[in-house]
């Protein structure tokens, strides 16, 4: 995918999976363990193909744990109101420092 965009001129930008805390299942530390793992992949392929990466991951985990912080999603999946405020300024923020005006 990497390849066939930048010969199309096609600028991509990544971003990071958010982690999870759902209630509903008991696999949220094995998942948020994955999430992680596929952060780092998805970072480091950014910093070797000149590509732009937004980690939303960050500000959304539990500081020295996997799950999302509380009152950032719904049900522990899909960002609310507050989290989407977050990812916003997020982006915003990592557009402008790579030179994307808006």
């Amino acid at each position: 995918m990497v390849n066939k965009a930048k010969l199309n001129n096609i600028n991509l930008i990544m971003c990071s999976i958010l982690p999870t805390n759902m209630a509903f299942t008991n696999r949220n530390k094995e998942r948020n363990v994955y999430i992680a793992e596929v952060n780092k992949k998805l970072k480091r392929l950014c910093e070797e193909e000149d590509l732009i990466y937004v980690d939303y991951y960050l500000e959304f985990v539990v500081d020295g744990d996997n799950y999302v912080k509380d009152g950032l999603t719904f049900e522990g999946l899909h960002p609310n109101t507050q989290g989407y405020n977050i990812m916003m300024k997020i982006l915003k923020k990592t557009l402008l420092s790579n030179g994307i005006e808006f």
